[in-house]
């Protein structure tokens, strides 16, 4: 079959015509952006949910390349063909679409309650490699990861059997904390026990921090508290307890950062 590939250079398109375009566009780079994600080394679905979508999406991005066509005036396919796949196409993006749906439905196709278990997993390796203790809560959405970060100081364990190295590493850790830009602060007890200021210059570090790994991140609120810090009498100032921030993009959790 011969295709019409020409493309008048002044042809002008509506308003109506550019929204569609922009719209197709769109959702052929998701279909696309599924069908990378199937099959990826990293691919949370199984081999058979895999078999089963991976055509699927190559379908469902076929006919949105085939309407843009359409509307620049390339035709790409006949009428007739494009009306014997409609409704294969139609129920093939809505398996698609029920798929993408899967985590905010509480569906668990094959491997994909381990997945998020690597997620959560990422996230707090990160979190404490950064040196803090710990993440307080990861609740995984539709659009969205929810992430709930404990702001406490990483400190050596009391049960530790190397105690002497890791309160060097723990030091140590303080010391790229506050090169990076973080204000700290040892609480009233003179215990070694370190807490994040919270100030203008902690928050902008925290906000640093975290959007150098997720860069799709949106810093909900800080969580802070009372203090007094050692060596400061009776003068109060406030610490930040936890940060609450919302991560958009997955690909940021489940695909290897740079």
């Amino acid at each position: 079959m011969s295709q019409n590939t020409s493309c008048p250079a002044d042809k002008h398109f509506t308003p109506d015509q550019i929204a569609v375009l922009q719209s197709e566009l769109k959702e052929m780079g998701r279909s696309l952006s599924t069908l990378y994600g199937l099959l990826s080394e990293q691919s949370s679905f199984d081999i058979k949910v895999r078999q089963e979508v991976v055509p699927l999406a190559y379908n469902v991005a076929s006919s949105h390349f085939d309407r843009i066509g359409k509307i620049l005036g390339i035709e790409t396919e006949t009428a007739s063909e494009r009306n014997r796949r409609s409704e294969s196409l139609r129920n093939a993006n809505m398996r698609i679409r029920e798929l993408e749906d899967l985590i905010g439905k509480g569906v668990q196709p094959g491997s994909l309650q381990s997945a998020l278990k690597i997620g959560e997993k990422t996230i707090a390796d990160w979190w404490h490699d950064s040196g803090f203790s710990f993440v307080r809560a990861t609740t995984f959405k539709p659009y969205e990861c929810a992430v709930q970060l404990s702001c406490a100081i990483r400190e050596p364990s009391r049960y530790s059997e190397t105690p002497v190295t890791d309160k060097k590493n723990a030091k140590d850790a303080q010391e790229v904390l506050r090169d990076k830009g973080f204000v700290l602060l040892e609480e009233e007890e003179g215990r070694g026990d370190f807490v994040l200021v919270d100030c203008d210059q902690t928050k902008a570090a925290l906000l640093r921090l975290i959007k150098e790994r997720f860069p799709s991140a949106f810093v909900k609120s800080f969580e802070n508290r009372t203090m007094r810090y050692f060596g400061g009498g009776d003068t109060d100032c406030f610490s930040i307890k936890s940060v609450e921030l919302s991560i958009r993009d997955y690909k940021e959790i489940f695909l290897p950062s740079n």
